[in-house]
């Protein structure tokens, strides 16, 4: 047999619009955030994407006390993945990794135009930490550098949060979190 159920859950709603003269309206044209208070659960629906997350209900401390509570680190943390590769600190620590442990070593085989080499790997995997570990470590074993193990070429790795999800909690934090200070509990 058939079940239906009707729920009307208690969600605060608060839309987020650019201004003409705002400067960020470059960053962020508009986002809706969707706080439902039954449930614990934040949904953003933005230019920039859909993030959500939910947490376990906390009692006696309401949902939107909660949320006046997010830092920028903890609510990326929580609707994103740091999964964008930072290039530049990735190659560096990739050139020290190197320098600290392979110039010396007699049977190495550096090509000329190796740091070009590492640079350009770095560079076209930026959106995969995992396939850039895999080509940096074919790379490393065809150079000989066996004594690297993974765990030192997976620490050289660097990633950040996706620009889409930086934005998004810009916006929460600098126009929502404000507004939860005005709401009634």
């Amino acid at each position: 047999m058939a079940h239906v159920e009707i729920r009307k859950p208690d969600i605060i709603w608060i839309e987020y619009r650019a201004g003409a003269d705002d400067p960020d309206r470059y960053r962020c044209r508009w986002a809706n955030f969707e706080f439902d208070r039954e449930n614990y659960s934040l949904q953003i629906m933005s230019i920039h994407g859909n993030f959500e997350y939910g947490w376990h209900p906390i009692q006696p401390e309401s949902f939107i006390n909660l949320c006046k509570s997010f830092d920028s680190d903890y609510l990326l943390s929580k609707i994103s993945e740091s999964t964008v590769v930072s290039s530049q600190k990735t190659y560096d620590n990739l050139l020290d990794l190197i320098a600290d442990n392979c110039l010396e070593i007699s049977n190495s085989i550096l090509p000329e135009g190796w740091k070009t080499n590492i640079k350009d790997i770095v560079d076209e995997n930026v959106s995969s930490s995992d396939l850039l570990f895999f080509e940096i470590s074919n790379l490393f074993h065809q150079w000989n550098f066996d004594e690297i193990a993974d765990f030192e070429i997976w620490e050289c790795i660097e990633t950040k949060y996706p620009f889409s999800a930086r934005v998004v909690v810009e916006v929460y934090m600098k126009y929502i979190k404000p507004e939860l200070y005005k709401l009634e509990e």
